[in-house]
């Protein structure tokens, strides 16, 4: 028998309910792991035997967000007597990135053209989303 869309809608509710709660559990118990192996620094990893056959890898890792342009305005006044310092800092050129909605404005307003084009694009299907509100 085919199941309703109601009873699929809170199959699908108490399953997102169970993920998230799964995920707190992970998360926890990864932080948990992490305090008990020790790693010298900030970052870097660590292999242990945590006994029956299990082998545990932890990994620090250091994230970095700057001011790029602030460090760009600097002058050597700003960097202090350390004299010449190179910043850390890299050149990356512009780069060309397809854009989607675009390209489907042009399927719509020039179907000719977005048909020559056509040859240069892979479409594939995204993966569906479903999303449940239980009031």
């Amino acid at each position: 028998m085919e199941r309703t869309l109601n009873e699929l809608a809170k199959l699908l509710y108490q399953a997102k309910q169970a993920e998230s709660a799964a995920k707190s559990d992970r998360i926890e118990i990864e932080e948990l792991i992490a305090q008990q192996v020790q790693i010298d620094g900030d970052k870097g990893s660590k292999t242990v035997d945590a006994g029956d056959g299990l082998k545990i890898t932890v990994e620090r890792k250091l994230n970095y967000k700057a001011d790029v342009a602030g460090m760009r305005e600097m002058d050597a006044r700003d960097i202090g007597s350390a004299g010449a310092i190179a910043l850390p800092l890299k050149h990356v050129p512009a780069s060309w990135a397809f854009d989607a909605t675009a390209y489907e404005k042009l399927r719509k307003d020039s179907p000719a053209v977005a048909a020559q084009l056509a040859g240069f694009v892979t479409v594939t299907p995204a993966k569906t989303s479903v999303s449940i509100k239980m009031a």
